[in-house]
């Protein structure tokens, strides 16, 4: 992965920054300090709220494979869930360490693969995406 935006701001603070692509996962998840970072904006705690009503106010966030952008709208990684009347708005964005020999990643989850059609080239050892329609 070449890099990480949100709001505008590159988060990578590394070379060896890597992303996983997880369809056993629902959100996305990566390194804890720079998913503190990130979503510092959006107040203390670890799970972030919204107010469902500003989701098409928040930023995009960016991931960039070999230069290419692969842009998350609010609306992808912004989790609504709805019990009986009431809906809820969580950033699903979550810091997670991975143990130290696999280094820093992103799990590009649920959350990700629902905007862009993700193809396994498992002969080729290589991930494509293309955006959903």
């Amino acid at each position: 992965m070449s890099d990480v935006v949100f709001n505008g701001t590159s988060f990578k603070k590394s070379n060896t920054l890597m992303a996983i692509v997880d369809t056993g996962t629902s959100v996305i998840a990566g390194p804890t300090k720079i998913v503190e970072e990130m979503l510092r904006s959006f107040g203390p705690g670890r799970e972030k709220r919204v107010d469902c009503d500003t989701i098409d106010t928040l930023p995009d966030l960016t991931f960039k494979f070999g230069g290419d952008p692969y842009t998350l709208k609010p609306r992808d990684y912004i989790l609504k869930v709805t019990s009986g009347s009431r809906s809820e708005c969580i950033v699903g964005v979550i810091g997670l360490e991975l143990p130290p020999q696999l280094g820093e990643a992103f799990i590009l989850g649920d959350s990700f693969i629902k905007a862009f059609y993700t193809h396994f080239d498992v002969a080729g050892s290589r991930v494509g995406f293309a955006r959903a329609k």
